[in-house]
């Protein structure tokens, strides 16, 4: 895919909210963090070959725990 590649997405206004406030905290722009989000679901319907909403994403933190439980 090209750089410039462009995909228009249109947010509920409280998401959008969600987002910015993301953006802000994290100091990362909007493409930025859509992005690394866009990537991962990728990854992850690669690997599985299948993908089950809604998604949940967890934080490093919290796989750890799940891991030390295993």
């Amino acid at each position: 895919m090209k750089k410039n590649s462009r995909i228009t997405v249109r947010l509920p206004e409280a998401l959008r909210s969600e987002l910015e406030e993301v953006c802000k905290l994290t100091g990362l722009d909007e493409p930025t963090v859509i992005r690394a989000c866009l990537e991962a679901f990728v990854d992850v319907v690669k690997k599985e070959k299948e993908i089950r909403l809604p998604l949940a994403i967890i934080s490093r933190a919290q796989l750890q725990q799940l891991e030390h439980l295993k």
